[in-house]
């Protein structure tokens, strides 16, 4: 099934004022925005997706690995929007 995941929101590494973290979140979701990935399943609302999974296709850099880890590793799917092509995944 093809895939996009995203946050809208929500911070991925954490709530900081920390001009590295907000760096390090802006990467992470700049990487994810509407890059369509396959994944094994049909998804459903309250799943959890390890982010830290998908390092490979996203092409997360050590850094930015390592903040995933640290600090939350696992987003759960708020909603799946579906569109013609894929669904949109939205993670918090």
């Amino acid at each position: 099934m093809k895939a996009v995941l995203c946050f809208e929101q929500e911070p991925i590494t954490g709530y900081s004022k920390e001009d590295e973290m907000r760096k390090v979140n802006d990467s992470i979701r700049s990487k994810l925005r509407d890059k369509v990935v396959e994944i094994p399943c049909l998804p459903t609302k309250g799943m959890f997706i390890d982010l830290s999974s998908f390092a490979k296709l996203f092409e997360f850099t050590e850094e930015e690995l390592e903040w995933i880890n640290d600090s939350n590793i696992y987003h759960v799917i708020r909603d799946i929007d579906i569109t013609p092509d894929y669904i949109v995944i939205n993670l918090e």
